[in-house]
């Protein structure tokens, strides 16, 4: 993500780096993480690796305008919040496999949740969940599976089998075609399924997901 002319980075394996373009420096006491983005001058990281702990279902943010200040305390803004309440103990997948902004909301995905986060104001405990606006039973699938594009966010349902817009009120199936489509070609094995992943042709504005078809056996 970019912020303030740097570009923040991160993987699974390795803590939040910034570059310029010029030099490349890691940032202190920062974690690493799947997903991250800026949000109100906070550095928010999802599925968060913090000091030798792995943590599938939270996202972290850092202090305001501090990225090197992670941990929870009266005076700062840092804090975490773990996405348990809302996923199906029965569903195959689980986790945060996305997050992406609308406007001033901050919506977090899960496979079978979709949860909006608010930004309350300065002092601790500023970003609230807002639980009369979680969406359950419908959720982002495989952790690369969600993109933004203008004002629309576009993610694959395993439950509905198929890929839906979201604009911060309603959600919309992409077609019924693509349905069928994914429902004859995607792979069967969760596995294989996972690998699924979305980007954005800027150049044609339009949006690709690659996937393991049926035809293919190797994991």
């Amino acid at each position: 993500c970019l912020y303030n002319g740097k570009i923040y980075y991160t993987n699974e394996l390795n803590p939040l780096r910034s570059t310029d373009g010029s030099s490349d420096a890691v940032l202190s006491n920062a974690p690493s993480g799947r997903y991250v983005t800026t949000w109100y001058d906070h550095l928010v990281v999802g599925v968060p690796t913090y000091k030798g702990n792995r943590f599938p279902d939270r996202v972290m943010w850092s202090h305001l305008y501090n990225f090197s200040l992670w941990e929870p305390d009266a005076p700062n803004e840092a804090d975490h919040y773990d996405f348990v309440e809302w996923q199906q103990s029965d569903y195959p997948f689980s986790g945060i496999t996305g997050m992406a902004k609308l406007g001033g909301t901050l919506w977090v995905y899960t496979p079978t949740a979709i949860i909006p986060l608010r930004y309350t104001g300065i002092g601790q405990g500023v970003i609230q969940v807002v639980d009369d606006q979680v969406m359950t039973r419908v959720g982002n699938t495989h952790p690369w599976s969600l993109i933004a594009l203008d004002k629309v966010h576009f993610f694959y349902d395993g439950i509905e089998n198929n890929i839906l817009a979201f604009d911060g009120g309603q959600i919309v199936p992409v077609g019924e075609p693509i349905r069928q489509y994914l429902e004859d070609n995607l792979n069967s094995s969760p596995l294989l399924a996972a690998k699924m992943w979305v980007s954005v042709d800027v150049e044609n504005r339009e949006i690709w997901w690659r996937f393991v078809s049926e035809d293919s056996r190797s994991e």
